[in-house]
């Protein structure tokens, strides 16, 4: 008789290494992000300026 783990445990791997190539993807994307996020929000970028004014 074979266990739980004997019949899905290929199944667990295939889902754990998918997501970890979505979390890679997805911290790459917020890495690219995150600089001009940051420098709209301060101000120092016409956008971050009207984003501002309309938040004040």
């Amino acid at each position: 008789m074979s266990s739980f783990w004997d019949r899905w445990a290929r199944f667990y791997d295939l889902a754990s290494q998918t997501n970890r190539n979505v979390n890679a993807v997805a911290a790459a994307r917020v890495g690219e992000l995150a600089p001009v996020v940051l420098e709209v929000i301060s101000g120092r970028l016409p956008e971050g300026v009207a984003v501002l004014e309309k938040l004040v």
